[in-house]
């Protein structure tokens, strides 16, 4: 059935199954915010390392992520959103 959906789709050079879709959604709910033990929970696992195995972050995600949560990033966003005259009295 999974595999009929993914013809329709026109979904090419991937194992279409159950368990992509549950490794899709794990990782695309802790990109977007998500935390893993809220995902634990969802999933229906006992043990976090089970969770775990079901996330395989690429490197430009980690990146990215980084950079969603960094202060630094933050601060500089900060920054330049302030007057020159303004960030010389900081």
């Amino acid at each position: 059935m999974i595999a009929r959906y993914c013809e329709s789709a026109k979904i090419k050079g991937i194992q279409c199954s159950c368990h992509t879709f549950r490794h899709t959604f794990a990782k695309n709910y802790l990109l977007n915010g998500g935390d893993v033990f809220t995902l634990k929970s969802i999933m229906g696992h006992t043990q976090i390392e089970t969770t775990e195995m079901y996330v395989e972050l690429f490197a430009s995600d980690l990146q990215a992520q980084h950079e969603k949560f960094s202060p630094i990033e933050h601060l500089a966003e900060a920054l330049h959103l302030l007057s020159e005259s303004e960030v010389d009295g900081l």
